[in-house]
């Protein structure tokens, strides 16, 4: 998968390549490199939980975890966590018990899109959108710096809320809806242009898009030269075909925001 980046308003361009194997992003900055994550560009690689990796997965699957309603999520196991006091970091609670608590946590985002969050009292956290819900919720549309997931973020708020020492390299991602995809990648541009390219070899289980918007008024990008209109949830699903270069821009509507895209992919 290759998302590439072009900057209206500054002398350099940012170039990202998603490297199907290991999905390393390389980025082209003034003539150098830059290995990483960075900017306004971002992937994640999907690893199986160890309670949905196994033939006995139903005896350790974190109890009250609401397995056939999550899609994309983020999770980490810590040590073991007093779910009451865990409740008191959540923006809403929807499920508590001695053992887990399940609710939403503020991210990088809309609060309609805050990410939820299940913990459980023997240390497992995992962040999640529902499955009914498109990854492209996960692009934090409101961060000004850097680039991750809400997901990931939620994980180490939380952490940080606890005093929980999290790891982000133990942060781990999956999608129970897919099971059978092997990473996400997402691209965002508040005001500028950027490309998509779907390679021959590359299958897509979902592709989405995002606006960071709260206002109620019709907006729009352009991809390919026709303007794609953006309308309330101001979220929703894209088909781009292989092997077609698709250039999107942000700049062209006064009143637009930013533009994100998620895919989901083998």
């Amino acid at each position: 998968m290759r998302i590439t980046f072009f900057k209206k308003t500054r002398n350099w361009v940012l170039v990202g390549f998603g490297v199907l194997i290991g999905l390393a992003i390389v980025y082209f900055i003034s003539g150098g490199t830059e290995p990483g994550l960075s900017g306004s560009k971002g992937s994640v690689l999907f690893e199986m939980p160890p309670f949905v990796s196994t033939a006995e997965a139903s005896d350790i699957l974190p109890f009250g975890f609401p397995e056939n309603e999550a899609g994309l999520c983020a999770y980490t196991k810590a040590s073991s966590i007093n779910v009451l006091l865990a409740k008191d970091v959540l923006t809403t609670v929807e499920t508590l018990d001695d053992n887990h608590v399940i609710g939403t946590i503020e991210a990088s985002t809309a609060e309609k899109w805050y990410p939820h969050i299940y913990i459980s009292s023997d240390g497992w956290i995992i962040a999640f959108i529902p499955r009914e819900l498109p990854e492209s919720l996960a692009i934090p549309t409101t961060l000004e710096q850097g680039f991750g997931t809400t997901l990931g973020e939620a994980i180490i708020k939380l952490g940080l809320e606890l005093v929980i020492a999290i790891d982000p390299n133990d942060v781990k991602y999956y999608h129970f809806k897919y099971p059978d995809a092997v990473g996400l990648v997402m691209g965002f541009e508040n005001d500028g242009m950027f490309q998509v390219t779907i390679p021959a070899s590359v299958t897509t289980f979902s592709q989405s898009w995002v606006s960071d918007t709260e206002r109620n008024d019709r907006r729009s990008v352009e991809i390919n030269g026709d303007r794609f209109y953006m309308e309330v949830p101001y979220y929703g699903s894209l088909n781009f075909e292989k092997n077609i270069v698709y250039n999107i821009d942000s700049t062209i509507d006064s009143t637009a925001s930013g533009f994100g895209v998620a895919m989901v992919y083998r």
